[in-house]
């Protein structure tokens, strides 16, 4: 079973966050939603979720809760140790 998402967008206030997203999901599965901050990877997976009725998991809410830091605080420790945490964290999610 598959599911196709067909030129999806999302706008905040004039600005668009992503627009014409495609993409098929094989289902079940497991999906990663990578890219650089404030591209709107947590917009875009929450949306999807809620949508489908699928988990979304948030790496970095995550790692604030497990560190007690913000992502800010964690990546002025240095960004190699903020990326490995962030790369064991996801390893853990997606082998679960």
């Amino acid at each position: 079973m598959s599911l196709s998402l067909i030129n999806i967008a999302k706008k905040f206030k004039k600005d668009w966050i992503f627009r014409n997203v495609n993409y098929q999901f094989e289902i079940p599965g497991t999906y990663v939603i990578k890219g650089s901050n404030g591209s709107g990877k947590s917009t875009l997976g929450s949306m999807l979720a809620n949508k489908l009725n699928w988990t979304f998991i948030d790496i970095d809410t995550e790692l604030e809760k497990e560190h007690g830091l913000s992502i800010n605080e964690m990546f002025n420790n240095g960004e190699s140790k903020f990326r490995t945490l962030e790369s064991k964290k996801l390893e853990k999610i997606v082998l679960k």
